[in-house]
């Protein structure tokens, strides 16, 4: 017996591509959205999405598309922040990984970035795609009062705890 997946495989494919072209959308919205203040930077290199060839050094035969892999990069102050579209998790009690895609992620940062503590530093909000007005100004207060601080110091820890703001500690 042959099933036939073709009107399967098109509506997958469909639905894949509006999900790709939404969240391009959103990573738009929050670039537009920090724009307006002068107090942030946007570094124009640092924003937008993984590569769609990723072959993970040659390892991967058939290369693997990372264009859903959305980030902006943003500067205040003395600080540089990434954001994220997909932070990871680590489940404190299973030991799981686990990518949340669509909720916003933050590293906060000085001088270079580091994937590595990126994936160990990143903090997970509260706040979801897809975005509103009501989220965007949290989001711009949360990084305005990182930006005020040392990185993870008592002031930022307190920060944190008071944005629901954790880390994963990957």
């Amino acid at each position: 017996m042959s099933l036939d997946y073709t009107e399967k495989t098109e509506k997958f494919n469909h639905a894949e591509k509006e999900y790709r072209r939404a969240r391009s959308e959103q990573s738009e919205i929050l670039y537009e959205y920090f724009s307006q203040f002068p107090d942030f930077r946007i570094n124009s290199k640092r924003v937008g999405k993984g590569r769609t060839n990723y072959t993970s050094g040659k390892r991967l035969t058939i290369p693997y598309d990372l264009s859903n892999w959305q980030y902006v990069e943003l500067g205040r102050k003395n600080m540089k922040f990434f954001i994220s579209f997909q932070p990871f998790d680590q489940d404190p009690s299973s030991k799981n990984y686990h990518v949340l895609f669509d909720r916003i992620g933050i590293y906060a940062y000085v001088g270079k970035y580091s994937s590595r503590d990126a994936l160990r530093q990143m903090m997970i909000t509260d706040i979801s795609l897809p975005f509103t007005e009501e989220k965007l100004d949290t989001l711009r207060d949360i990084i305005r009062k990182l930006s005020e601080c040392e990185p993870f110091q008592a002031e930022f820890q307190e920060i944190c705890r008071e944005n629901h703001l954790f880390i994963s500690c990957i």
